[in-house]
């Protein structure tokens, strides 16, 4: 188990509200959402995101920790390399 290394890429939906988004572009964001989400089947974590502070590695890992499993990876590669 030790020397295994095991990748799983993880495919996240992100959805851009903004700060000055109204209610009816919201509205009409999340009725998108789900045609997404029949277009694209698989996504790990859907995030609504209305600031781009809350873009960032710490909150995604902490998102895709809650909504993984037991089995938890050691860490999130967040730099899109091949594994060598």
């Amino acid at each position: 188990r030790g020397s295994v290394i095991s990748v799983r890429k993880k495919i996240i939906h992100f959805i851009w509200t903004g700060p000055d988004c109204g209610i009816m572009q919201k509205s009409k964001g999340a009725t998108s959402s789900g045609a997404f989400r029949e277009a694209f089947p698989g996504c790990a974590l859907y995030v609504q995101i209305k600031d781009p502070e809350d873009l960032n590695e710490a909150s995604l890992e902490s998102k895709l920790r809650a909504a993984g499993g037991a089995h938890q990876p050691k860490e999130f590669d967040w730099t899109n390399k091949p594994v060598e």
